[in-house]
């Protein structure tokens, strides 16, 4: 891997140098390329700080709600089409899975057991161009029961169910990030792909 803090330092070296010299030319290359570096490594922090990792690697999150906006953007972060899901951590507690769709029944069920009493109104909120959640079977496509007369949409990508279950943890109050998957990290399957003509 390469030594990004020794070519950090050596633009840096530049910069002084281009500076103490009167180098206008060099400062600006140098320049434009420290600026490059800079917003790299605060989009590489924030992707870090939602990285999926191992769960032995897990550090415990604080239940605080975020203040600014959404989950939908932590799972376009990353694409888990054709990367098994092996467990989730919620809360310090570790549940081993074996789909995206025992993820996202596992993540329903524990909110449930945890908000019994608010689940279905906050729930049915979290929704797309149709329902996730349902009183009734026949309005979901592939219904899940998570308890009599409730049901969750399982017809969904993995991308899609990462995405729900972070806006569920989100909807409950919960930081998003509390939600930790333990994911193969790289793609297990071969992906089709299309080329345009």
């Amino acid at each position: 891997m390469a030594d990004l803090g020794a070519l950090q330092e050596q633009v840096w070296k530049a910069i002084r140098e281009a500076t103490r010299r009167g180098d206008a030319r060099t400062l600006s290359l140098n320049g434009q390329i420290a600026d490059e570096m800079e917003r790299s490594y605060k989009d590489w922090v924030r992707r870090l700080s939602l990285v999926v990792e191992p769960i032995g690697t897990l550090q415990k999150d604080a239940h605080v709600r975020r203040p600014d906006g959404h989950s939908s953007e932590l799972a376009r972060l990353e694409d888990f089409t054709g990367r098994p899901i092996r467990a989730f951590q919620f809360a310090g507690q570790t549940i081993a899975v074996g789909t995206y769709k025992d993820l996202l029944i596992e993540v329903a069920q524990l909110l449930l057991r945890r908000h019994a009493d608010d689940f279905k109104t906050v729930a049915y909120r979290v929704r797309g161009r149709g329902l996730y959640f349902s009183n009734t079977k026949g309005d979901l496509r592939i219904p899940a029961e998570l308890k009599p007369g409730l049901y969750v949409e399982t017809n969904l990508n993995a991308n899609l169910i990462v995405d729900i279950c972070r806006r569920l943890v989100e909807a409950f109050g919960y930081e998003p990030a509390i939600l930790r998957l333990d994911v193969v990290p790289f793609r297990t399957r071969a992906q089709k792909r299309t080329t345009d003509k």
